[in-house]
């Protein structure tokens, strides 16, 4: 074993390439075939990209990564424009697969990207008046750090699969419903959540095509909780009508008519303004739904997917369940003290969550996302695709805010143009919009966005 194991790192770093294979793994990584080597039954692959991305900003609001972001209140960063290049979305990706033993196989699959910095005050010379943890500029976008994306175990039998490790949440179909985009995501409105599970499911054929589902303990947003967030999903394919779908801004694959139908619930707990013990504490529930689907619209074909068009479509609605779009909080602050409670009070939960009503009951933020993404295949190397999306919420403005306001809605529109120079690289070009209309009812903001994209992906 020891042998084998020493010659499949050998061919992994020596040869370039053996053989292709599809990704297994959903979502934005890469879908087009990539390098799989062969050695005594075990199989490797080695994926990834390289990616420079930049974004031109009407205001100064957002990093490289809008997300759910508040855009920035009337003022100096408002009426000025923001320029970004960033290749810190650039990833690397490899994968095991063991032999069948019995019917049962193993994988084991470990992917990062280089959205990780540095907070050491060695690292750069932070800027005129920063904080020490802060890099400067040039150390933030040229020195970036590795982190992990994915890091999992799979066991896959003829009864049931279990997965431990960190990858796609269940709740929005587990990554297989992203929009094709050239922004870096998630984007506004998205359920775009990676995060430490155990997950127990598994997924039967039949003939019109397959059924799958998953159950899932999942790391809890609040860990003094004690016990985890709690997730499920069901997903149907049928196979009888394909269409070609793509993912973020790499790769596309044929894809039948899918479904899925997810749910998520967690809890939340802090002591009261004037507890009676050290184990008094008061707790809140979060739930939330999603609802996913594919529906290619005209079909594809293996041969050719020139005059495809497919809708990737996403719903969802629940409470404390920001931590699965990609920062959101709606502006609200810290969930802080409970009125009355002492000034040394604190508590462990993280920003948009949960908060503080007048009667000092510890309420969940209530939240509703819909998300359709329309695309449109010219030639099998040329496409349009276009996004519509909207982020709400219904009591953000309940909760105190950081001074920036919360927001009732967000929405968002954009529409991209992508080429496949070569079958390895493509370019895009997109332009997006995005308004949001704050709490106070009077403030309505606007940020625009140009985004073009550089990939090489293997």
């Amino acid at each position: 074993m020891k042998r084998a194991a020493l010659a499949l790192i050998a061919v992994a770093v020596l040869v370039p390439s053996i053989a292709f294979a599809q990704a297994a793994t959903p979502g934005d990584a890469k879908v087009s075939p990539e390098p799989t080597f062969v050695i005594a039954k075990w199989k490797a692959r080695f994926y990834g990209f390289a990616e420079l991305d930049t974004m031109l900003d009407s205001t100064q609001s957002f990093t490289e990564i809008q997300g759910n972001s508040i855009i920035v209140k009337p003022g100096l960063t408002s009426n000025n424009g923001r320029f970004q290049e960033t290749i810190r979305n650039s990833r690397l990706g490899f994968s095991l697969e063991t032999p069948d033993y019995g019917g049962t196989r193993g994988y084991g699959l470990i992917e990062g990207d280089f959205f990780g910095f540095d907070p050491n005050a060695a690292y750069s010379t932070p800027a005129a008046g920063a904080p020490a943890s802060q890099p400067s500029e040039a150390g933030f976008y040229t020195n970036p750090t590795f982190r992990i994306r994915h890091a999992w175990v799979k066991i896959e039998s003829p009864f049931i699969d279990v997965l431990g490790g960190q990858t796609w949440s269940v709740l929005g179909g587990g990554g297989a419903f992203q929009p094709a985009t050239v922004a870096l995501q998630g984007i506004n409105g998205e359920i775009y959540q990676r995060t430490e599970q155990i997950r127990v499911g598994k997924t039967v054929g039949f003939g019109a095509g397959k059924f799958e589902i998953e159950v899932a303990a999942l790391r809890p947003y609040q860990r003094d909780v004690a016990i985890p967030d709690l997730s499920g999903m069901l997903r149907l394919q049928l196979d009888g009508w394909t269409g070609y779908k793509s993912s973020g801004g790499t790769g596309g694959g044929l894809s039948g008519i899918q479904l899925a139908v997810s749910a998520v619930t967690k809890q939340f707990r802090a002591q009261p303004a004037k507890p009676a013990s050290v184990t008094d504490w008061v707790t809140a529930t979060g739930t939330a739904f999603a609802v996913d689907a594919i529906v290619p619209i005209i079909p594809a074909t293996k041969e050719s997917h020139a005059g495809a068009m497919t809708i990737v479509a996403e719903a969802s609605s629940g409470s404390g369940y920001n931590d699965s779009f990609t920062s959101l909080n709606a502006g609200i602050g810290s969930p802080g003290a409970p009125p009355g409670a002492a000034a040394s009070y604190a508590t462990t939960i993280d920003t948009g969550a949960v908060g503080w009503d007048s009667s000092g009951k510890l309420t969940p933020v209530d939240y509703q996302s819909l998300l359709a993404n329309l695309q449109y295949y010219v030639t099998n190397s040329f496409f349009f695709s276009g996004v519509y999306s909207v982020m709400a919420s219904d009591n953000s403005y309940t909760f105190p805010h950081g001074g920036n306001g919360t927001f009732v809605d967000s929405k968002y529109g954009s529409l991209a143009a992508m080429w496949d120079v070569t079958p390895a690289t493509r370019v895009g070009l997109e332009g997006v919009w995005t308004r949001q209309h704050l709490s106070d009812n009077s403030q309505v903001r606007t940020n625009r966005r140009l985004n073009f994209s550089m990939w090489f992906y293997f």
